[in-house]
């Protein structure tokens, strides 16, 4: 037996087009793009004129606009602490796919470039290194603080001060 495709304005429970909360939705075309999607009816008023596309170049509060903005930095559950870092910057090849690098590598890197090395030089030398904490405090980020190891020598580091427990 063949389904009949929903036409713009039908009302059906959720449950009836395949989702599991029993409450009303209204087939709409999103007010932009012309997307046809359901849409949860609230109070039978539709609760969303744009599909989530379309939504999400309208955000108001993304970056520096977000209330809850703290300057682009942010503390990892493990305690390090990564920085918001932004394409027209240098050091942007050091930046994970979200945009955001360790601060302690940014640190160690602007140093470097500070030294006369080129970024991309820079960037060479750091990747496969790991940055070291002298006082194994990860939120302190400052330059006397940090060492550039192999992960073999961090490894070790850490090994033989477990032993001296």
């Amino acid at each position: 037996m063949k389904r009949k495709m929903a036409d713009i304005g039908d009302v059906k429970r959720g449950t009836e087009i395949g989702r599991k909360d029993p409450r009303y939705h209204m087939y709409l075309a999103c007010i932009e793009c012309g997307k046809p999607r359901w849409v949860e009816l609230r109070k039978g008023i539709p609760h969303y004129a744009r599909c989530h596309k379309c939504a999400m170049k309208h955000r108001k509060h993304s970056g520096v606009n977000n209330p809850n903005w703290n300057g682009g930095k942010t503390i990892s559950a493990g305690g390090y602490v990564h920085v918001r870092i932004y394409p027209n910057s240098p050091m942007y090849l050091m930046a994970h796919r979200n945009g955001y690098v360790l601060q302690s590598r940014l640190v160690v890197a602007q140093h470097l470039v500070e030294l006369g090395l080129e970024p991309k030089e820079v960037i060479g030398i750091l990747k496969g290194k790991l940055i070291h904490h002298r006082n194994e405090d990860t939120t302190d980020d400052r330059l006397e603080n940090l060492q550039i190891r192999k992960p073999s020598q961090h490894l070790k580091y850490h090994m033989r001060k477990r032993r001296r427990r």
